[in-house]
Order: structure tokens, then sequence, then C-alpha cells
């Protein structure tokens, strides 16, 4: 991460109005599809945040979330979070999320949840590796329609990410820095829902799940493949709709997510999570 970057609180209207216009840059959105100042500015002053990013007092970064309530329990939304373009890969989201969760820690938030594209794979190994997620949650089409550079064409289907903020793994991917590595590939055939073959999707449409492990692909590059085969793309999204509403039905959690040699998949797990 670049030395000059400052982490702060936004508070102030005039930040959240920044923080709109790195919203509109980041996603490529119309002003009328950009998360709203007023918004924040409500949300920040009944018990969320708005944190910051700056390089030569330059908005380059942030992350937003508000409290929630659901199933009785209070937790933290983290609604969005984004990096300018020009800054993207040099640890800036990282370090925001830490300073996310040092701030929820200390207000007494044990949690901190959030959704994604779950073909983005980015973000899943953002997610996953970086931070220690787990997800046990799928949500078809969860926005409607979206015409953004990201998301144009697709359904908004989302994957449910949680991050508990005291459990030991993601302790140590926030005080050592180090990232979950899988040194091994799916072998077993039996055990992969979800699969690129011959040019095709396949999914294994399984009646019953009796592995204690099942993997899960998704394309390398889904923003790509958009540009070049949309059809594809939209198979794709079919498959892993099927094979993550099927294991999370049987009680599975998503606790991985592993890249090799141009593939990549999801690891779920047959774990209780409270």
């Amino acid at each position: 991460m670049p030395e000059a970057v400052t982490l702060r609180i936004l508070d102030k209207a005039d930040e959240f109005s920044e923080v709109t216009r790195l919203h509109q840059t980041i996603w490529k959105r119309q002003p009328e599809d950009a998360i709203s100042p007023y918004i924040m500015q409500t949300v920040s002053h009944n018990g969320g945040s708005v944190i910051g990013a700056e390089v030569a007092n330059q908005l380059v970064g942030f992350t937003f979330c508000m409290v929630v309530e659901r199933n009785d329990n209070i937790r933290l939304w983290s609604y969005l979070s984004g990096v300018h373009p020009t800054f993207q890969g040099q640890g800036i989201g990282h370090a925001l999320k830490k300073y996310q969760r040092r701030w929820a820690l200390e207000r007494g938030h044990s949690a901190i949840a959030w959704t994604f594209d779950p073909m983005q794979r980015r973000n899943a190994n953002f997610n996953f590796n970086h931070l220690g997620v787990v997800a046990k949650s799928y949500y078809p089409d969860y926005y409607g329609k979206m015409d953004d550079a990201i998301n144009a064409g697709l359904a908004t289907d989302r994957l449910e990410a949680i991050w508990q903020l005291d459990d030991p793994e993601v302790v140590l991917r926030m005080e050592s820095g180090s990232l979950r590595t899988y040194h091994e590939s799916p072998k077993a055939m039996e055990s992969i829902l979800v699969q690129e073959q011959a040019n095709s999707i396949y999914w294994a449409a399984v009646i019953s799940l009796a592995l204690d492990s099942y993997y899960i692909e998704i394309p390398w590059n889904i923003g790509k493949l958009k540009e070049s085969d949309m059809s594809k793309a939209r198979e794709w999204q079919t498959a892993i709709r099927k094979a993550l509403s099927t294991i999370f039905g049987e009680g599975y959690t998503v606790t991985g997510f592993i890249q090799k040699e141009q593939q990549c998949w999801y690891l779920a797990q047959r774990r209780t999570l409270s």
C-alpha cells in the first residue's frame, strides 16, 4: 500500500458528495444510480460509518456500512466498498476493511456481512483469502436489472459474505496479513458440482450430497467472457446458481476459494455456522 494513504471516518456533507462521485467513477454509473450523500449522512449519524482512503488529500477509496437487524440479531451490513481503478491492487481495499473491522469491534459488533457477485473472481479471492469470510446464503437476481458496466447483461445474483470479526481465521488474516492458500486442485469428479467440459458448463444435478466437501468452478474472467460470449456467461450463472442454492439448502457453508492455473473454485464444506 502506498505510504501516503490516509484512512479516516468521513462525516461531512461535502465528503459524502465526494464518495458519490467516486462511486460513479468506479462502477461507471449514472448520477441517479450512485449512492446518495444524504443517505450516507443519515446512516453515519445513526450507528453506521463511511470510511475514506485518501492520497494527497484526494479520496481514492471508501467503505460504507450500516446497522441492520435480521432474525432479532443486530449486525453491521457493509453496503458498498470500492477503490479508484488507478489505485486498485495496492492494498488499499484491505486497509479499508481492516479499519472497518477495528471500528466495528470498538463499538461491540462481532460480525459484518455484505453481498457480492459470485462470478467475480477477484472479489471472491479478496473476501475469502484476504479477509477470511464464509458464506451460506445465495440470492438470485438480488437487485433486479442493472445496466452499469459491471452488471449489465446478467441477473444480479449475489452471495452473502459473513465476516465473523473474532474468528481465529479472520484474526490471523488481519494480524499477520497472510493469505489463505491451497496447494491442491479438486481432482475427484464426484466432488465437483460445476465445471467447464468440452466448451460447455457441466452441472452435477445430485440427488443427495454425501461428501464432506464439494467444489464449484466459476469462470476465470467473467468480464471478458461477457464481451465474447454472453450466452455462455449465462450458462455459467445458471449452473453456479443451482449448485450454490443446492448446497446451502443441504446445510453446507462455502469456506474457501481456490485459484490454480487459470481455474478457480469455491470450496463448500459441512459446517455449522451460527
